[in-house]
């Protein structure tokens, strides 16, 4: 079908559906008129020959009634009764009517008022005027077989009637006058016709058809008017929706292309985690090859701890939206599967989505930070040898003065036993040149003993945080013994400022952790605030305060330094960020350690500072991380 016969039958369908539904009911509801006429000549005969049969039934009753004697009521010459005329005591003469008679009167008044006839007959008529025409012959005969009631339409002298003929039985009140006649109770007796007019009620049919008729024109025009117009209303509806189909399409489009273009991976998901669209970047880095196979329904696709992380925490924010991102999901550092089992790491931000006020399920961008970690790890290993050197000359500085007051009282304990000796040889000692000489011996070898000692414990501890910070190795250590160890370490530096470091730790805090990491943690902070906390060298303090949490340990940093500007909080632990560029600051102190905390400890470290008033770093770590 073209487009134009299309429209034509467009249009043209409503007349054929409303016109085909009009004339069958017009049709149905005239075939009722019909009926209904011929009921209604129905109800009205019976009525009349009801009504007549009920008044013969009061008269037969009441063995007849009395009424005066008159031109139009003469006494019955057909009633063959003793009483059938009396005088009443007045001189006013009466005369009995019967039921027959009484018919008849009834009947006279009948015809004068509505024009309907009515005529008791028999087939053994006592008056003469009761003899039945040939139609009451018919009916009378065919109520002796039984046949209750007739009810014909006829037209005779140009006139149109409904005749209408019931029977008379034979009741015991009849048989005063009629047993002669050889009648008996329950006898057909005769009948009493009724003839309508058929002129008023077929008028009055033909009235109801022209409504009938009329009302259905009017309603086929005002239904198929009506749908016209809610058919072209729907029509504009049509071309609105497929206008707006075109407009959505092409901005879905042209939102495929870009997402297509990004550099970032791209997957859509519904609210039971089924994936609905991924970009070519999603597939490449999942090496997926088409989101759509069943293979890569999210009960395999999602496998990775990561994605199964990233879709549960968007739900649950998406339904609570209780969170101060509204529901999204940012995490910096996680794993996600590659389709060969690879872990692949990634940061990505989960958002929900909304149709209206229900969610309906998560869009997720992720990218791959292979290189990033790569570059991460060159740039730790970067600030952990520099740290080192830094160390390395600290510890070399710090330990040149107990090896240069042992030097010196070496020497000197030479010297003056060079001489002693050259006394010796002449012969010369005394008891208190003796004495003498032993004293100095036993001052200049505990001199010599406990710098070398210091020397000793300075090194150890370098070669211990050292060698922790060149390892990635876990082992299990004292924390309380080793945040001392890495401080000492750290004591070249704090000469160099007026900073009192206060460490409060219990004793008996044992982690089965990453020393390395943590003593580089340590390092950093202190560094920080020694870099960033206080100017000009000023005078302040350091504090660790370390509490036992059950399986994990926290640890408060603070320092009473400058502080964080609000608007740098936030920023802390950004790669590269710093307010010192260009004065020795790197800005990879704190992005590191939050790094090393996240993915190594398995911790958490947050911030909180106000100008002027210090920093506070809460770290929470387990004992065992695993």
């Amino acid at each position: 079908m073209n487009i134009v016969a299309y429209r034509r039958f467009y249009w043209f369908f409503p007349l054929l559906l409303w016109g085909g539904l009009s004339i069958l009911s017009a049709l149905w509801n005239l075939s009722g008129l019909d009926g209904m006429a011929e009921r209604l000549a129905h109800e009205r005969a019976q009525s009349m020959f009801r009504l007549v049969q009920m008044t013969r039934l009061w008269n037969a009753q009441h063995g007849g009634v009395y009424v005066p004697v008159s031109e139009s009521t003469p006494p019955n010459p057909y009633l063959e009764v003793p009483d059938r005329d009396v005088e009443t005591l007045d001189g006013v003469k009466l005369t009995k009517l019967n039921p027959a008679y009484m018919t008849r009167q009834i009947a006279d008044v009948a015809r004068k008022n509505s024009g309907i006839l009515l005529h008791i007959t028999s087939l053994k008529p006592i008056n003469p005027n009761n003899v039945p025409d040939v139609w009451e012959s018919k009916a009378l005969n065919l109520f002796e077989k039984d046949v209750p009631e007739i009810l014909e339409y006829i037209e005779q002298d140009s006139s149109r009637v409904y005749r209408y003929m019931g029977p008379l039985f034979t009741k015991k009140a009849c048989m005063k006058c009629h047993e002669k006649q050889g009648y008996e109770v329950g006898d057909v007796r005769g009948g009493i016709s009724v003839t309508l007019p058929a002129d008023p009620i077929l008028s009055a049919q033909s009235t109801a058809r022209s409504q009938v008729i009329q009302i259905h024109l009017a309603a086929f025009i005002l239904l198929t008017w009506t749908t016209l117009f809610l058919l072209s209303k729907l029509r504009q509806q049509w071309q609105l929706v497929n206008e707006t189909k075109e407009v959505l399409a092409g901005r879905e489009h042209f939102l495929r292309s870009v997402t297509n273009a990004v550099g970032e991976g791209v997957v859509s998901m519904d609210r039971q985690g089924t994936v609905t669209f991924a970009n070519p970047e999603a597939l490449r880095i999942l090496g997926w090859r088409d989101w759509r196979l069943s293979e890569y329904e999210p009960e395999e696709a999602s496998e990775a701890p990561g994605f199964k992380t990233s879709i549960a925490s968007v739900i649950q924010a998406a339904l609570t939206v209780e969170t101060e991102s509204g529901g999204v999901v940012r995490v910096n550092e996680a794993v996600f599967k590659h389709q060969d089992g690879h872990s692949i790491p990634v940061s990505y931000v989960s958002s929900p989505i909304f149709e209206g006020s229900e969610f309906s399920g998560t869009v997720t961008l992720f990218q791959d930070i292979t290189l990033r970690k790569e570059m991460e790890k060159t740039l730790v290993r970067s600030e952990t040898m520099s740290a080192l050197g830094g160390m390395v000359a600290g510890v070399a500085h710090e330990v040149n003065t107990p090896i240069g007051v042992s030097v010196t009282s070496a020497s000197y304990l030479e010297n003056q036993t060079k001489d002693l000796v050259q006394v010796v040889k002449d012969n010369k000692l005394s008891r208190s040149a003796l004495d003498t000489y032993l004293d100095l011996c036993k001052e200049s070898t505990a001199i010599i003993l406990s710098n070398l000692q210091r020397a000793e414990r300075m090194i150890k501890s370098f070669k211990q945080i050292a060698a922790d910070q060149a390892s990635e190795q876990k082992s299990r250590f004292n924390l309380n013994t080793y945040i001392n160890d890495v401080v000492r370490t750290l004591r070249p530096e704090l000469k160099k400022t007026q900073l009192n470091i206060e460490i409060e730790c219990p004793d008996d805090i044992e982690l089965e952790s990453y020393p390395g990491a943590l003593s580089q943690i340590i390092t950093n902070l202190i560094m920080n605030s020694v870099v960033h906390g206080f100017s000009q060298n000023g005078a302040g303090h350091l504090r660790f305060e370390v509490m036992d949490e059950d399986k994990i340990v926290r640890i408060i940093y603070r320092d009473d330094g400058e502080g964080i500007a609000p608007e740098h909080l936030e920023d802390v632990f950004a790669p590269f960020f710093t307010t010192r560029r260009g004065k020795g600051s790197s800005g990879l102190g704190l992005h590191i350690s939050h790094n090393l905390i996240y993915t190594v400890l398995k911790g958490t470290i947050s911030v909180s500072s106000k100008l002027n008033e210090g920093v506070q770093f809460v770290l929470n770590i387990p004992k065992s991380p695993e």
